[in-house]
């Protein structure tokens, strides 16, 4: 997740991070992120490799970056990062709102009136797909970052049909979305009995509008390449 938490994608830089402290009252982790940029120091690191140096970590003060001069895509984060991280987001989302059911039914206008475009663009997708035959920059950035229209089409499937989605993000084949249910707790088991959905969980608590009779709900889960 370098790229949402800094302006550098995590193969432009050399990188650690520093465990700061923990607070077990609130169940986090206070990090501190340390980095520098690949590019300005790479000429050096090349000619020093080329006379035989090859350094292992850059030193500033008290800070030591290993220097990965050959970075893997992406290194997998240990359980009490991905939880530290998991509670940022959390902390991130803004609180469920009520809805009236005005609001919800134009949503689901909106929505129907979408569908035959999504279908159209679909089909043009499939045709664009096997023209490219493989070899297309397009196609090859979809299939890292996620596909938003088959994603947003896997969930109209699942969801139920008293299900009302009010947002919906997709950033890195996660999926965040935010709506109202007529019970929100049936959402989670609809979901994880799909393969193309991953981890999914609920992102804030349940909220119940006795307004509309129904419960506002957020949670993110993984798109299965």
């Amino acid at each position: 997740e370098m790229d949402r938490l800094t302006p550098f994608r995590a193969d432009q830089v050399f990188w650690a991070w520093r465990l700061l402290r923990r607070d077990r009252g609130r169940q986090q982790l206070h990090l501190r992120l340390l980095l520098v940029p690949r590019a300005p120091l790479l000429p050096v690191l090349q000619a020093l490799a080329a006379s035989g140096i090859r350094p292992a970590v850059l030193r500033s003060g008290d800070a030591v970056l290993p220097l990965d001069l050959a970075p893997t895509r992406a290194r997998r984060l240990v359980p009490a990062l991905a939880v530290a991280c998991t509670l940022l987001a959390i902390g991130a989302i803004v609180a469920p709102f009520v809805q009236q059911s005005r609001e919800a039914h134009r949503v689901e206008r909106q929505i129907a009136a979408l569908r035959p475009a999504v279908d159209q663009a679909e089909a043009l997708r499939r045709r664009a797909a096997a023209a490219a035959a493989g070899t297309d920059a397009l196609a090859a950035q979809r299939a890292q970052s996620g596909d938003a229209l088959e994603s947003l089409a896997v969930l109209t499937n699942l969801l139920p049909d008293d299900t009302v989605l009010t947002d919906l993000a997709l950033r890195q084949r996660v999926a965040t979305v935010s709506g109202q249910s007529a019970a929100a707790a049936r959402l989670i088991p609809a979901l994880a009995a799909d393969p193309a959905i991953r981890n999914p969980a609920f992102t804030a608590p349940i909220t119940r509008n006795d307004t509309t009779r129904t419960e506002g709900f957020s949670l993110r889960a993984e798109m299965a390449p």
